[in-house]
């Protein structure tokens, strides 16, 4: 509400859904899976200070980080079928 004061005046909410993951964490394909993990870790051990705390939730909102699998973006992927939608349509070309 901070950035966008007005939003809730201009956007008209259709529906409220369940949690949608967000913010991933993704890595190329051909980093090393040790790489990853321990860019993961170092991530999570951030959160866990003080000034990660502050840096990570002033900069992204983020408070926590949570693993994701595929099955967490059926939500997302039934309301484009629902709306005749691909997800690379929303990609701006």
């Amino acid at each position: 509400r901070n950035q966008f004061p007005d939003v809730f005046e201009k956007v008209k909410i259709l529906q409220i859904t369940g949690p949608i993951p967000n913010d991933p964490l993704v890595f190329r394909k051909d980093l090393p899976e040790e790489l990853k993990t321990k860019v993961a870790e170092a991530l999570k051990k951030y959160l866990t200070t003080p000034d990660g705390k502050k840096i990570m939730f002033d900069m992204y909102h983020i408070t926590d980080f949570k693993a994701a699998n595929d099955a967490d973006y059926d939500v997302v992927r039934k309301y484009l079928k629902e709306l005749g939608q691909q997800a690379e349509d929303f990609i701006k070309k």
